[in-house]
């Protein structure tokens, strides 16, 4: 997860070298392990304006620790500090939209809540709750652009 933050931040490096770009409108999303390189690079590179991880915030125990699964979407230890809600302390007060599906077995709806109060509350702590919003979509493990997108134009036009 490291090399993927790593690339969407230099990606980010390398727009900045483009004319014509709104650079104070980053936003950066994904699906699965993209969504949490987007929430993970949110966290790390505070260029980006709104993250919108879909199908990747979860708690570790109820998602990617409860499964046979890839360790890219994990990170080592991480559990004995943190679990993922807390790593929104360094995302917020920017924005920030989760989407998750209800059907989803990989990141279960009851753990992506869990987590979602977590932030929840770190968002109230930055007075900044208009900024974080949790999407629940009727799918699985799917990118529901349907629901995402109007809800990225929405924030971006403010």
């Amino acid at each position: 997860i490291g090399e993927r933050v790593w690339d969407i931040s230099r990606g980010i490096d390398a727009l900045e070298t483009f004319g014509g770009l709104d650079l104070n409108h980053i936003v950066c999303l994904g699906n699965s392990g993209g969504g949490t390189a987007a929430y993970y690079a949110a966290a790390m590179d505070e260029r980006i304006f709104l993250a919108v991880p879909s199908c990747s915030v979860s708690s570790y125990r109820d998602s990617i620790g409860a499964i046979h699964h890839c360790p890219c979407n994990y990170l080592p230890g991480a559990l004995k500090w943190f679990d993922m809600g807390e790593i929104a302390c360094l995302i917020a007060p920017r924005k920030l939209l989760v989407a998750a599906g209800k059907k989803d077995e990989i990141f279960p709806i009851d753990g992506v809540r869990k987590v979602y109060s977590v932030i929840e509350s770190v968002y109230k702590k930055e007075n900044a709750e208009e900024n974080v919003r949790l999407i629940e979509t009727e799918k699985d493990h799917w990118f529901c652009d349907d629901l995402i997108w109007p809800a990225v134009n929405k924030i971006i036009k403010g």
